[in-house]
């Protein structure tokens, strides 16, 4: 009889056994590596879910909240109208039937009066008016039948003095609809409360609205009073009602007023036993309607399912294979030891650093999902286990700071140099908006005890979200190309690469990137890729593939380089890759909702003060400022910029007055920048205006006349240039509003 330890050495020994048991153990550890993913797969899952079950309800939360808040401003925009025309009482007829034609979700619109209030009329009078069958009809209905003083939504809202929602309500007269009703009192000119006008909004719409669209088909949205009332929803559903018992079975807490309410409910349905998460969340102001939202578990789960037994069926099928391998190859054992030991150790070696390496590139794509204005995709293909290309980005206030680099070389020596260069770019442009200052600070490094005379190629730009400006500086790199309504090479004159010469110096450059342009960026491995015939790739293919892309809305960065790189694959099929391949498309889509900025360069010429005027009314109307507003911004403006052109330089010298213009949100901003003599002229005293003008003192007036004119005015001396910054603060009327016609 033999024991364990004995019979495990026995079948170590035999080469069979050795193979089973190696085959085995694999298999252990990988289902317990699967296990492992599995549980963190569906965390990740769950996590996913959440985020976009919150999304969903906020955003569909938003849409009620649309809906309403534009009722609610439909009938106080027009309160003035009544309250002027309260001494007519037939033209509230009219105002009435403007209620209802104003906004399309408005079905029904009212007007009642406190008893008595037009002698005329009777004693109630209630002018009312509803969409029938394309055309609003209008008419008086108050009467004896029908009492609106009687009503508690009347009552509530000359008690309390403000505006109220009711509860929906299911309404039948020419057509069934679903409706609410919000109500707000109406005061004539000295304040007093003369009546109480009123509008009904449809609701008809709202459930197959919010259920039109679901991240996963089974899922379904209801919405619900305070009180729990469903009242939009998916037709038939036989979980709704289990939804509403929960949300009110007290283990929530009603929606308090002022604020609002979320979370999630684990439970089973009823009748199928099957799991399933309630998402729920309330609106923050009146009425505080809650939306719902189920999710059921196997739908959530059933793929991760289904790939985790793929998985086992294929783990299954890689061990059986492993075992024939290890029963064929172990007759070789010995001759093969010593040379596969010295493979291990030195592919364990690249493959450590591949990864390091791997980690310092962009790895998530798409890397900034919560933005619409930019869109960006990247790849890096090394020839060799290791390679010396580049390429990494990052938003930083508001700026998207880029690079695309190419090392001379291969393998280790070029990827320790692609490290270094990385290394750099990222510390001097965590500080640094100029992409000529940061292209000194890396070459300054990649010249210290550079004595392999090893150089990079690279392309650094900083590209602003808001407006669209790219300013670069090219070392000895590729030119970007330009994809928007044509391919077009970007303009980039080329400076020395880097780590070539300590002291050179770098010229920067600048353009405006329209929205829908895509900036495709390329190492040479790309345009030199060859095929069998030893044919290089080529720009003009590049150029072709990119030509797809013309004016096309719908094209994502990662598109266009799977489209290059399924290209170049094709061409160099049976080949070896013989340099690094990297390729960054950076599509800039732009948001008007942003900061934007316009700048505009003139001479010391006063003939170009109508340029300058030009200039300012295209900025002014592009933030719709009132007239009379956007002509005291253009004398501030006109004022101190001829202020510069006169005397900032020099008689005879030519020089320029650069003028930006952005909003901020709050304010317009002009910036002012001129390279004259050091003037501020914030510390000229103002002129005394109660002076008759021949006794005054000379000058200050202009700058006097603009500090009028301006909230804010500040200057600097910045770079050996002269800044003065002008502010006018937009909320304080000088934005037109909406405006309706009465």
């Amino acid at each position: 009889m033999f024991s364990s330890g004995k019979v495990f050495s026995r079948i170590v020994r035999n080469k069979a056994g050795f193979g089973l048991a190696v085959v085995i153990f694999a298999a252990l550890i990988v289902e317990g590596i699967s296990l492992l993913q599995y549980g963190r797969l569906r965390k990740l899952v769950m996590q996913a879910a959440e985020r976009q079950s919150m999304v969903e309800l906020w955003t569909k939360t938003e849409i009620i909240n649309h809906t309403l808040e534009s009722a609610e401003a439909t009938i106080h925009d027009h309160l003035w109208d009544l309250s002027r025309n309260l001494p007519y009482p037939d033209s509230m007829f009219s105002a009435a039937r403007r209620l209802v034609e104003t906004n399309p979700d408005i079905v029904g619109g009212f007007i009642t009066f406190i008893p008595g209030y037009y002698p005329g009329k009777g004693e109630l009078f209630e002018p009312y008016a509803r969409k029938s069958g394309g055309t609003v009809k209008v008419s008086q209905i108050a009467s004896a039948d029908h009492d609106y003083t009687a009503n508690p939504d009347y009552l509530k809202v000359l008690a309390e003095d403000r505006g109220h929602w009711t509860d929906p309500y299911h309404y039948v007269d020419e057509s069934e609809m679903d409706l609410t009703t919000y109500s707000c009192p109406l005061k004539d000119g000295s304040g007093r409360t003369v009546g109480v006008c009123g509008i009904d909004i449809d609701l008809s719409w709202l459930g197959d609205t919010l259920n039109v669209y679901h991240s996963l088909p089974s899922s379904f949205t209801i919405v619900l009073t305070r009180e729990g009332k469903p009242f939009a929803g998916p037709s038939g559903s036989r979980v709704a009602g289990q939804v509403v018992r929960l949300l009110h079975d007290g283990a929530t807490v009603p929606p308090q007023a002022g604020s609002a309410r979320a979370g999630m409910i684990a439970f089973r349905d009823s009748l199928s036993g099957d799991k399933a998460l309630l998402y729920y969340a309330s609106r923050k102001d009146e009425p505080q309607w809650q939306v719902a939202q189920v999710i059921f578990e196997k739908e959530l789960y059933g793929n991760i399912r289904k790939n985790r037994f793929i998985d086992f069926l294929l783990t299954l099928i890689a061990l059986t294979a492993l075992f024939l391998m290890i029963e064929r190859f172990a007759r070789n054992e010995k001759r093969l030891r010593d040379a596969y030991v010295d493979q291990a150790r030195i592919g364990n070696e690249l493959h450590i650093a591949r990864r390091i390496q791997e980690e310092m590139l962009p790895k998530k794509f798409p890397p900034f999902p919560d933005r619409t204005d930019v869109d960006i995709f990247g790849s890096l293909k090394p020839a060799r286990e290791v390679g010396g290309d580049i390429f990494d980005f990052f938003i930083r206030d508001g700026k998207l700071f880029f690079v695309v680099g190419d090392v001379s070389g291969k393998g280790i020596p070029a990827a320790i140099v692609m490290a270094m260069i990385h290394s750099m770019f990222s510390l001097a442009s965590a500080s640094e908006d100029d992409p000529v200052k940061i292209v000194k600070a890396v070459n300054a490094e990649g010249c210290r005890n550079n004595s392999a005379g090893m150089f990079v190629t690279c392309f650094i730009g900083v590209l602003n979200l808001s407006s669209g400006r790219l300013r670069y500086c090219n070392a000895g790199h590729d030119r970007p190309l330009l994809v928007g309504c044509a391919v077009e090479e970007l303009p980039a004159n080329a400076n020395l690469p880097v780590g070539v010469l300590p002291d050179v110096q770098f010229e920067g450059q600048e353009c405006r990137i329209a929205p829908g342009t895509t900036v495709f960026l390329y190492t040479d491995g790309l345009t030199e890729a060859k095929d069998t015939s030893r044919r290089m790739f080529g720009k003009d293919r590049v150029i072709g593939i990119l030509g797809r892309f013309i004016s096309d809305p719908a094209a994502a960065a990662a598109d266009i380089v799977s489209a290059a790189d399924r290209e170049v694959e094709t061409f160099i099929s049976g080949t070896e890759q013989e340099d690094d391949l990297t390729m960054l498309a950076i599509r800039y889509n732009g948001n008007a909702a942003r900061e934007w900025e316009e700048s505009i360069v003139l001479r010391n010429d006063l003939g170009q003060v109508k340029e300058l005027n030009g200039f300012v009314k295209s900025v002014t109307g592009r933030l719709g400022i009132g007239k009379d507003e956007a002509a005291r911004i253009r004398l501030a403006v006109e004022e101190v910029v001829v202020n510069v052109i006169e005397y900032a330089y020099p008689e005879g010298h030519d020089g320029e007055v650069q003028v930006d213009a952005r909003p901020d949100g709050r304010s317009l901003v002009f910036t002012v920048t001129d390279s004259g003599r050091p003037f501020d002229p914030t510390k000229v005293p103002a002129p005394d205006t109660g002076q008759p003008a021949e006794l005054r003192t000379p000058g200050g007036l202009g700058i006097f006349i603009a500090r009028e004119l301006m909230d804010s005015i500040e200057y600097a001396r910045r770079d050996g240039k002269n800044v003065l910054t002008l502010r006018k603060d937009l909320r304080n009327g000088a934005r037109h509003g909406v405006q309706h016609r009465v």
